[in-house]
C-alpha cells in the first residue's frame, strides 16, 4: 500500500510504484457524494539519470558525491559551513515539487534520488538570526558556537510550513562547557498522532517534556541539566500541521540568581541560608513562626521540587530568580479553613504537623482561581 485516502478536498502529493505496476481502489461509500476522483499518471524510465542541482547561498557550501543519479539511487550531501556559520537546515524539491526527505549524520546527510532532476539549497544561519530546522529521519548533530545567546529550533517545515508526514529525526544540540539551555515555545500537531520529545543530554536521557495527545501544546520552560539536548519528532503518514517553534537560550551556568522572601510579618518570618545562588545549588529555608503560629508549608515560584522537613525546606537553585514565602497557621482542620494548593510542576514533600485533624487539597490555582495548563505536580 502506497497511500491510504486522506481527508476530503486534500491533494496526495506525488506517489510512486516499486515496479511497473499499480493498482488504484476508489471506495466512495455511500453517505455523500463529492466531486470528483482527479489524478495525473505519468510513466517514468527508471534507467534515466536525472541532474542533482546546488544553490549557492551564503555561510558555506554543499557537495553531493554524483552530479546525476538514476531514480532511487541514494545521494550522499555534505555541507561546509563557513567559520562563524552552522548548517541550520537543508531543503530539496523535484521537477514535480514534491520535497525531498534527508537523513542527517551531522553536516552529512543521504537522500533517494526521486523521479526527476532535484534542487537543493542549504541552510546556513549565524549567531545573529540563529535557527535550526529538525531533520526528517536521521539523526542531525549542532555545536552552538559561544557568542549565541539564543536560537530557535523547528520542525523539518521551517518557520513557515507544515512538517514532513512519516518523519522521524532526532536533533542533539551541544552549547559551550558551563552552560545549559532553557526551552519553551509551542507545538501543532495532528492530535494523538504526531509527538515531540525533549530529552537531557542524548536520545536516553531523561524526558523533559513530551506531547502524546494535544494538538496544540504550550510547552513551559524547561531547563537541561548541563550543555546537552536532544529533539525527536515523529508523525504519520496522514496529515501534517504547522509543527514545532521553540525558543532555546544559552544560561551560563556559573551564573548567580537572586533569592528572595516575604517580609516578616505577624505570624513570622522565612530565613534563606543564602541570597544567591548558581544552578543546581542546594538551598535552604527555614520558616520561623511567631507565638501561636506553627508552619504549615513553604513554597518557592520558579522551583520544581521542594522538600519540607519541620520548619525547613531544601531545594536545588532552578536557572532564574527565586521568590519563596512560608504560610503559617493557627488552626488545625479543613473547618477552619485549613488548605494546601497542589504544586504546578515537580514534587512538593510535604509533612503534616502534629494537632492537624483534617485539611483541604485544591490544584494549583488554589479555591478560586483556575488551573494553569500542562500542570504535572505532585
Amino acid at each position: 500500500k502506497i497511500l491510504e485516502s486522506q481527508e476530503e478536498g486534500s491533494g496526495i502529493g506525488t506517489v510512486a510504484s516499486s515496479a511497473n505496476v499499480m493498482t488504484v481502489h476508489f471506495d466512495a461509500g455511500s453517505c455523500y457524494d463529492y466531486s470528483e476522483l482527479n489524478l495525473l499518471v505519468r510513466s517514468i524510465n527508471l534507467a534515466l539519470p536525472h541532474t542533482i542541482l546546488a544553490i549557492e547561498v551564503e555561510g558555506g557550501t554543499i557537495s553531493t558525491d554524483k552530479a546525476v543519479a538514476k531514480s532511487r539511487d541514494i545521494v550522499t550531501l555534505t555541507a561546509s559551513p563557513e567559520e562563524g556559520y552552522i548548517l541550520s537546515g537543508l531543503s530539496g524539491v523535484d521537477n514535480y515539487g514534491s520535497k525531498v526527505k534527508f537523513n542527517y549524520n551531522g553536516n552529512i546527510a543521504t537522500f533517494e534520488m526521486p523521479l526527476s532532476d532535484v534542487t537543493l539549497q542549504p541552510i546556513f544561519k549565524s549567531a545573529e538570526d540563529l535557527f535550526i530546522n529538525m531533520p526528517t529521519l536521521g539523526t542531525k548533530t549542532v555545536a552552538i558556537p559561544k557568542e549565541v545567546a539564543s536560537f530557535r529550533v523547528y520542525d523539518d517545515g521551517g518557520e513557515n510550513n507544515y512538517y514532513s508526514n512519516s518523519a522521524a529525526g532526532y536533533l542533539t544540540v551541544t552549547v559551550p562547557k558551563n552552560h545549559v539551555m532553557r526551552i519553551s515555545g509551542n507545538v501543532y500537531t495532528e492530535s494523538a498522532n504526531d509527538s515531540l520529545f525533549i530529552f537531557d543530554g542524548g536520545k536516553t536521557g531523561k524526558v523533559l517534556w513530551k506531547n502524546f495527545v494535544e494538538d496544540e501544546s504550550s510547552i513551559p520552560e524547561v531547563v537541561t541539566s548541563d550543555s546537552i539536548v536532544t529533539f525527536y519528532f515523529k508523525s504519520n503518514e496522514r496529515k501534517a500541521n504547522s509543527g514545532i517553534d521553540l525558543q532555546v537560550s544559552v544560561i551560563d551556568a556559573t551564573q548567580l540568581f537572586e533569592i528572595s522572601v516575604k517580609e516578616e510579618n505577624y505570624q513570622g518570618t522565612i530565613i534563606p541560608n543564602k541570597t544567591e545562588a548558581v544552578y543546581g545549588d542546594s538551598v535552604s529555608l527555614r520558616a520561623v513562626p511567631k507565638k501561636g503560629y506553627f508552619v504549615w508549608t513553604i513554597d518557592a515560584d520558579g522551583v520544581e521540587d521542594i522538600s519540607i522537613e519541620g520548619k525547613v525546606a531544601s531545594f536545588k537553585m532552578p536557572c532564574s530568580y527565586v521568590y519563596a514565602w512560608p504560610t503559617f497557621s493557627k488552626v488545625y482542620s479543613k473547618e477552619d479553613g485549613l488548605y494546601v494548593n497542589m504544586p504546578w510542576r515537580g514534587i512538593k514533600k510535604m509533612p503534616i504537623p502534629d494537632g492537624v485533624t483534617s485539611f483541604k487539597v485544591y490544584d494549583d490555582g488554589g479555591m478560586e482561581e483556575e488551573y494553569r495548563s500542562n500542570a504535572d505536580g505532585y
